[in-house]
């Protein structure tokens, strides 16, 4: 059994630009994943609860950083938002929604507010709040990615393919120049969306021919499912323990629980991702 909680990630670039999709020097945290447990049931994080965000808000407040009143210590917003986090993916979500609700009391309705609201309600298995949320982020900061990754994760476990695909077509053209690790795996999520409306042509024009020594995570994970799709799941998790002796762990969990979410297989009780016997 295990039990992983990706949050807040803060992780190095440990293999080159590929290794880790989530940080950026400015901080910046895309979507990352909690699985807990082999059970289908895993617990997704959209969780972009951006420690840039919260910097900005506490700057203004360092006096309050860990000032102790008496014996009670007052938490910054980082701090406040890292533990909603970990309650909800514990399951304690009426704790979570507490302190969601002290950051909306300190910062307003603010961007850090919404982002931190939809990453709890997305651990509920809330996605149509969740995706209220998001929207809401998107709407006071409309050139943040990190919020229409969120919101296009959560339209897509809702069902809706063909929007969210749209909307991770968006950030994938948008950080393509800039930040390629976050393209692609939006690409990804554009196969898995297209896959999901069983447009197996299409999907596979958007995952490039083997070049051995230009290959990055999102192009073995996207080929794994497009095998499945096609009635193949032998190779598909053939493919899938190939990945898994070029990557990370935490790589392979990140592109498997998109799988496990969208109930196209689960997990053992090692935490190894395989493909069921059939796409449905």
């Amino acid at each position: 059994m295990r039990k992983q909680a990706i949050g807040l990630v803060c992780a190095s670039l440990a293999v080159g630009l590929w290794g880790w999709l989530l940080t950026h020097d400015r901080g910046e945290v895309i979507p990352a994943r909690a699985a807990q447990g082999a059970e289908e049931d895993v617990k997704p994080v959209v969780s972009a609860i951006a420690e840039r965000q919260a910097d900005e808000h506490v700057s203004g407040n360092s006096a309050e950083t860990k000032a102790t009143e008496g014996a009670r210590t007052v938490l910054t917003d980082r701090e406040v938002a890292r533990n909603a986090t970990a309650l909800a993916q514990e399951g304690k979500f009426k704790e979570a929604k507490e302190l969601v609700e002290e950051i909306g009391k300190r910062s307003g309705d603010g961007a850090v507010y919404f982002e931190l609201k939809g990453t709890v309600l997305t651990l509920e298995k809330d996605y149509a709040g969740a995706e209220v949320s998001f929207s809401k982020m998107l709407e006071r900061q409309p050139n943040s990615h990190v919020a229409r990754f969120n919101r296009a994760e959560t339209i897509m476990l809702q069902g809706r393919f063909a929007e969210a695909e749209k909307e991770f077509a968006l950030v994938e053209e948008e950080r393509s120049a800039v930040d390629a690790p976050v393209s692609a795996l939006a690409r990804f999520k554009r196969v898995a969306c297209l896959l999901g409306q069983r447009q197996v042509m299409a999907a596979a024009l958007l995952v490039p021919p083997v070049r051995e020594a230009e290959e990055i995570p999102a192009f073995y994970y996207a080929r794994a499912m497009i095998e499945w799709v096609r009635k193949d799941p032998q190779a598909a998790n053939k493919l899938l323990s190939e990945a898994r002796s070029k990557f990370p762990p935490s790589v392979d969990d990140l592109y498997t629980d998109t799988f496990v979410e969208l109930h196209w297989g689960r997990r053992d009780e090692s935490g190894k991702f395989s493909f069921s016997p059939g796409f449905r």
